[in-house]
């Protein structure tokens, strides 16, 4: 009787898991070598090149989460990433070679621009701000 409990608790664990993940809408834009030149055409680009196993990608992974969310309604600027294992040609292009390296795309890539700021939410807000993209 117990490893039948034990298997509906993992059971009811792995829907829950699941589910959750089914429901999560990221505000970040995925690019890809595909949908890239597309996405960037226009506006300007907050794009975070990252690797899912770097330590320091994930650590900064929900910053960048919350980043997306906070920008999304926003018209002057877009939040995207680029997985870089995924995406090496592309990441390669750009000359990105540490992770992660977050880079501003101004004016449909017409001027690109490195970030070198701190890795918190409250960074990169200040520092669009300090770009003339976010007023608040």
């Amino acid at each position: 009787e117990k490893p039948a409990m034990v298997l509906l608790l993992r059971l009811g664990l792995l829907g829950l898991v699941f589910a959750t993940a089914l429901c999560y809408q990221s505000d970040v834009h995925v690019l890809t070598k595909e949908n890239f030149a597309e996405e960037t055409e226009h506006g300007h680009h907050f794009i975070k090149f990252y690797l899912p196993t770097c330590p320091w990608c994930q650590k900064m992974a929900p910053a960048w989460e919350q980043l997306g969310h906070a920008t999304r309604d926003e018209e002057n600027v877009k939040v995207s990433a680029v997985d870089c294992s995924e995406e090496a040609e592309l990441c390669s292009y750009y000359g990105v070679n540490q992770f992660p390296t977050v880079l501003l795309f101004k004016n449909g890539g017409a001027e690109v621009k490195e970030y070198q700021g701190g890795r918190q939410v409250g960074h990169f807000k200040r520092f669009l701000q300090s770009e003339g993209m976010l007023e608040h």
